[in-house]
């Protein structure tokens, strides 16, 4: 799971990118969650098939230059980061 809380709206398109990305390369995103009080904070929940998995979409992206430049340009609107892994239970 991630945790990103920003001051400023980052604009659909942008965050559009990111999701296709994520499909793409066979990330599922199992939801997308923002805050009720407050609109600023957003919660984005993925899944992949396993570690492995997890590891090659993340070196892809470090590499891929529209994901370096998007991350780039939505730094400053960031305040903070988490990333949470999370385990089935069943």
């Amino acid at each position: 799971m991630n945790k990103s809380v920003f001051k400023s709206l980052i604009p659909n398109e942008k965050t559009d990118f990111f999701f296709d990305l994520y499909k793409e390369h066979g990330v599922e995103v199992v939801g997308s969650y923002k805050n009720v009080d407050n609109d600023m904070e957003f919660y984005l929940i993925t899944a992949y098939r396993d570690e492995a998995h997890y590891k090659e979409f993340v070196s892809m992206a470090a590499n891929h230059p529209k994901y370096k430049e998007l991350t780039e340009e939505i730094k400053d609107k960031r305040t903070s980061v988490e990333m949470v892994t999370l385990e089935d239970t069943e």
